[in-house]
């Protein structure tokens, strides 16, 4: 299991989020489908602003395009966003605009545009500014996902040069060491982003993880928990608790939380199945039967989920094949 790359906590866009259109330096035209567009997204009318795309993608005014993509990306709307950015480095190829396009196409999940893009970026950039550290930092989690660990250490050694105390680029750096299985490196990686900011849960739980690898559980589980307590919508970190609250024999431990989660997300087959497996461990049969019937009416076919159903029912006494049967389950 690895940790997740991670990006700053920023608007999507280059814009701030209460957006001002200045009809000073764009059209009159271009001023009032962009200020209808955005009455249209505050009044729910998601459909009838986006009818207005088309008319928009007739300008030729990147100042004007520009302002409709920080509406468009304020209400999530990345792949229209795009077809405008697109547009926009057309009449202006400026760094920041191949910067904004390559992020928007992050967010849209083209990977090869955004790739793409970042490299014109980096070709334009003068001097260095955050977003040229974003660049490389982007770029470099792009090119490791392709397995080049070595471009992918050169691109972050280039961020590492403009601002190296960031906690997000020692996270992906130790993603990176993880995957190159320098343990080490990855340890000091998630320390210093530790150091740098003690409320990214995402350091906290690269050294759960890390910890738990080395057999120090006791580290890791406080590693975990502080983890959790930061942010307890964190999957990775609330599937481990089960299945260490699992392993160590302390459903206790984790029970609570992995409750929350599988309230608020019922159709996390594998977090809710461990689920059961918590109610198993403390021989509460009859909520565990109660988890698994809800998983099965969500998932009649649900094959696994049956076999366990039996199991419980024949094994209450001591629950051997019900380890036997997650492990199927986990497997498949």
């Amino acid at each position: 299991m690895e940790i997740e790359f991670q990006h700053e906590q920023q608007e999507p866009a280059n814009f701030v989020s209460d957006i001002q259109i200045c009809n000073e330096k764009i059209s009159s035209r271009d001023y009032t489908l962009i200020a209808n567009m955005k009455t249209l997204f505050e009044h729910g009318e998601k459909n009838l602003a986006l009818g207005i795309l088309q008319k928009l993608s007739q300008s030729m005014d990147a100042k004007a395009l520009q302002m409709a993509c920080a509406i468009l990306d304020k209400n999530l709307c990345y792949k229209e966003s795009l077809i405008l950015r697109k547009q926009i480095v057309q009449i202006a190829p400026e760094f920041l605009n191949f910067f904004h396009l390559a992020r928007t196409a992050e967010l849209s999940e083209d990977s090869a545009l955004a790739q793409q893009n970042y490299y014109e970026a980096l070709a334009l950039a003068v001097e260095d500014s955050q977003e040229v550290f974003d660049a490389y930092k982007n770029l470099g989690n792009i090119i490791l996902r392709q397995g080049d660990f070595e471009a992918a250490e050169e691109l972050y050694n280039k961020a590492f040069c403009i601002y190296s105390k960031s906690d997000v680029l020692h996270i992906n750096l130790g993603t990176l060491h993880l995957q190159k299985d320098n343990i080490e490196k990855a340890l000091d990686c998630y320390k210093l982003a530790v150091s740098f900011n003690p409320k990214n849960e995402k350091a906290w739980l690269g050294l759960a993880m890390l910890y738990n690898d080395f057999g120090d559980f006791d580290l890791a589980w406080g590693n975990l928990i502080q983890a959790i307590d930061l942010y307890p919508g964190e999957r990775t970190a609330i599937l481990l608790l089960a299945r260490w609250s699992l392993r160590d024999q302390t459903p206790d431990r984790g029970l609570g939380r992995v409750i929350d989660w599988a309230c608020d997300h019922p159709e996390d087959q594998e977090i809710c199945l461990l689920l059961v497996h918590l109610f198993c461990a403390k021989q509460d049969w009859f909520k565990a039967e109660m988890e698994l019937i809800r998983l099965l009416n969500s998932n009649p076919l649900f094959a696994a989920g049956w076999i366990l159903f039996e199991e419980i029912k024949e094994v209450q006494s001591d629950g051997s094949g019900i380890e036997r049967a997650f492990e199927e389950v986990a497997a498949g």
